[in-house]
């Protein structure tokens, strides 16, 4: 018999199960040692005890120690006698004589003896022979860990590590190769800039420029990357705020409500005094005034709150607070108390409802403070809190924190459905609710069937609906798709079917588009006919002929 490689196992050491029974008292132990197995005489061999359910074992083994990992073809046993082992005697080969080496990335360099296939892959490599690498998005062994990271310029992790080879995507706020720079923060609506770049690829907030927006409007301009000329010296006409003395103030003498009063104004008189109203009056020197909060237990009330109602739903552009100025000696005091706040545009008076304009972080406020905030909404909210247990940046007053809003400027466009400088460019026409970014027209959310950042394009075949978010469903005539927007079939039902997205079979008795013909009833036992064709596929009853046995 011609045996492939070498011979591994003769003479190599050996164990096995329990001696026979008796073998010591009849001096046959020696006789039936394990090696007999691998000692190349034929006539000699291995006996374990008996086993059997009766017996006392139940179970018997046997093994060789080849002293190392070796790569193994095949195992021949004779029984009587246990095998001579053929294969390679050094590891990382195969073939014939042992001479090809295994595959550069077989797992240990183990393979297959007779045709070189990997009996496992190093980590990132796949295939019977490992050489292909894991698919984009997948590393490790068998290809099964998910890229986790946001490696640069989307390229996927290493097929091997699921490391990012040539760098991270930047975190917020930072920029360039090895994020070493920082973002202006002057970004419109305070978006991150351009992870690679650094530019502010939406442009710039209010009174900044430049394509990083980190230049501050020279003197003499103001407005959307510094393009306008300041032409008033005395503020501005009724209606308009002073940065911006052509945008809508969208706030004065609307609709307010407040947290609780002051406590004690009843008995002072003063509640009049601080009602939330004053602060959309268009007098900086009436304030609001809620009662106090703060962290000691002896103070009750722990969060504050003030909120316009605009009236209906209106695109808004920007929000300015002008916090109670007592003089220079009390300013840092004020920004304490004016610290932490956040802003919210929402549809009800209930924050949660809406979204986060701005939140106000370890940087103590200017008493005059400016933000943009490009949203919808009917309901402009201020809230700030003081909790007990929190630990508050330096500078916050956390005792005694008194909340005067002066004054509150909301501007905007104060119709619905319109966007731009003046106000006077439609939204584009499938905005959902005509609602637009009140900057660049872009649609706050699609009707449905339509998509893209302008809402002008229709769902691919197959999808319809909001977001292009339900598959159609039913059978259209010659195949076509469903109408993009409803999801119905505009040209009728293809054969067999029936309902307003096509989606039902026909009855029994009635087949063709839309179900709008009749069966001939003489389908062989009176089965019913075939719901596309009419056909009775099964033959006719007798006295019948025809495709739809409707010939006597």
């Amino acid at each position: 018999m011609t045996l492939y490689g070498e011979i591994l196992s003769q003479k190599r050491e050996t164990e096995q199960a329990n001696e026979v029974p008796g073998c010591q008292q009849t001096g046959t132990c020696q006789k039936y040692k394990s090696s007999r197995a691998v000692d190349g005489d034929i006539n000699t061999c291995t006996r374990t005890a008996p086993i059997g359910r009766q017996l006392l074992d139940e179970w018997a083994w046997w093994y060789i120690d080849l002293e190392k990992v070796i790569s193994i073809y095949s195992i021949r046993i004779q029984f009587k006698g246990y095998g001579e082992q053929y294969g390679c005697k050094n590891s990382g080969v195969y073939g014939y004589n042992c001479d090809l080496p295994c595959p550069n990335n077989c797992q240990e360099l183990r393979c297959d003896i007779v045709n070189g296939s990997c009996l496992g892959c190093n980590a990132g490599w796949v295939g019977d022979l490992c050489n292909k690498s894991c698919p984009a998005g997948y590393y490790g062994l068998r290809c099964r860990s998910t890229c986790t990271g946001h490696c640069r310029d989307n390229l996927s992790c290493n097929h091997t590590t699921g490391q990012c080879d040539y760098g991270c995507e930047c975190p917020a706020e930072s920029y360039g190769p090895d994020c070493m720079f920082n973002c202006s923060g002057q970004c419109l609506s305070y978006l991150p800039c351009n992870r690679t770049t650094g530019r502010c690829d939406g442009g710039c907030n209010l009174g900044y420029t430049r394509e990083l927006c980190d230049k501050e409007c020279p003197p003499g301009t103001y407005g959307p990357d510094c393009l306008n000329v300041c032409n008033v010296t005395n503020g501005c006409n009724p209606g308009y705020t002073k940065e911006i003395c052509d945008k809508e103030i969208l706030s004065q003498n609307k609709e307010t409500e407040q947290a609780e009063e002051v406590t004690g104004c009843q008995e002072t008189g003063t509640c009049q005094q601080y009602q939330s109203i004053h602060a959309v009056d268009g007098k900086i020197n009436t304030c609001t005034r809620t009662a106090k909060i703060g962290t000691p237990l002896i103070v009750p009330d722990k969060w504050t709150w003030w909120y316009i109602n605009l009236e209906k739903v209106l695109s808004i552009y920007s929000i300015r607070i002008q916090f109670k100025d007592y003089g220079e000696q009390y300013v840092r005091r004020q920004r304490g108390r004016f610290a932490g706040f956040s802003l919210y545009v929402s549809n009800t008076t209930i924050k949660e409802d809406g979204y986060l304009c701005y939140k106000n972080g370890q940087e103590l406020p200017a008493l005059d403070f400016s933000t943009t905030c490009v949203k919808h909404g009917r309901y402009v909210i201020f809230y700030n809190e003081r909790l007990d247990g929190t630990t508050y940046p330096t500078g916050y007053q956390i005792e005694t924190v008194f909340t005067e809003l002066c004054e509150v400027t909301v501007t905007g466009c104060e119709e619905s459905g319109v966007y731009g400088y003046n106000c006077d460019l439609p939204c584009p026409y499938n905005c959902q609710e005509s609602r637009c970014d009140i900057v660049n027209g872009t649609c706050l959310g699609c009707t449905a069937g339509w998509v893209g950042e302008f809402c002008n394009k229709s769902c691919p075949a197959r999808y319809y609906g909001l977001q292009c978010g339900s598959t159609c469903t039913g059978h259209c005539r010659d195949n076509v798709s469903c109408n993009h927007t409803t999801g119905q079939c505009d040209y009728g039902c293809d054969n067999g079917w029936t309902g307003t997205h096509c989606n039902t079979e026909c009855p029994a008795e009635s087949y063709g588009p839309d179900c709008v013909y009749n069966c001939s009833g003489q389908c062989l036992s009176y089965l019913p006919c075939n719901r596309a064709t009419g056909r009775c596929d099964g033959g006719c009853n007798s006295g019948y002929t025809g495709e739809l046995c409707d010939k006597g």
